[in-house]
């Protein structure tokens, strides 16, 4: 795995007012601000990358830039607890209906995206710039 864009060195605090640009896209881009920035191990699963820490961005979106960004399996912070997406259902126009989350040993829950506060943005799917 090539590290170098999640180890790339920043400025950024929580607060700062961000646009977010898709790296496969750069015409798809979000206004957002930084909720939260956690430093944790790249991956606490492989020994390779359990000493390699990275930022995790956590970034508050518009509830429209939400129903575009959300997908199975991302991390968010909802009712500022962390969590990972389950489920996202959306109806023929693309927005999301129903949401939900995993829980462990009990499935999945439906929660609402108005309580989501931020959303894990991934430095190597996304470029991360101040507004």
């Amino acid at each position: 795995m090539n590290t170098a864009l999640l180890t790339e060195s920043h400025n950024f605090k929580a607060g700062n007012s961000v646009v977010v640009y898709d790296r496969n896209n750069d015409a798809k881009s979000y206004n957002g601000t930084i909720y939260k920035i956690i430093n944790n191990p790249l991956n606490k699963y492989i020994n390779d990358y359990k000493n390699i820490y990275v930022d995790y961005f956590y970034i508050q979106f518009s509830e429209d830039d939400y129903h575009k960004l959300l997908m199975r399996g991302l991390d968010v912070i909802l009712n500022h607890q962390l969590v990972v997406l389950g489920n996202v259902i959306r109806d023929s126009s693309g927005k999301i209906d129903r949401l939900y989350i995993q829980q462990p040993f009990v499935g999945e829950t439906e929660i609402n995206i108005k309580n989501i506060n931020a959303m894990l943005v991934w430095r190597v799917a996304f470029d991360i710039k101040f507004a």
